[in-house]
């Protein structure tokens, strides 16, 4: 199952908006609802993430930026789980996937194996079908 924890941003929205479109299955929840378990979950499970989850425009982290590269990662979960605005959203989440914000390509991955091959076939079709046209073409000139 794919979960979506959103904001009040257009990233959130166009997030939610591509999966709808696409028909895929999603669980939406807002960052507010996030326990602490989850986020300490999603932090641990893709440490190297960790620095992507902070919202670099938000106020509070003016105030925490002169320091944050001297911070531990235990301390910016911490961070994380006590300040709530700075967790960047969407932060689109799978058992072994995560996505902190909106990027049209990256996003892609979300996509069921099965949407995926369909889709390549389809293309494939199409391909062979403009070839043979053009080979059509080329005959009778």
């Amino acid at each position: 199952m794919i979960t979506v924890y959103t904001g009040k941003d257009k990233s959130s929205r166009s997030a939610v908006s591509w999966f709808l479109w696409r028909n895929i299955e999603i669980k939406v929840c807002t960052k507010g609802k996030m326990t602490d378990e989850t986020i300490r979950s999603i932090c641990e499970e893709f440490p190297f993430k960790i620095d992507t989850m902070f919202s670099r425009r938000s106020s509070f982290f003016e105030e925490v930026a002169p320091f944050f590269e001297q911070y531990t990662f235990e301390e910016k979960v911490e961070l994380l789980i006590k300040e709530r605005c700075l967790l960047r959203t969407p932060i689109i989440h799978t058992k072994n996937k995560l996505l902190i914000g909106f990027n049209e390509e990256q996003i892609r991955k979300f996509i069921p194996r099965e949407q995926r091959k369909a889709r390549y076939n389809q293309l494939y079709q199409e391909d062979v079908i403009e070839y043979l046209n053009k080979k059509k073409v080329f005959v009778r000139k």
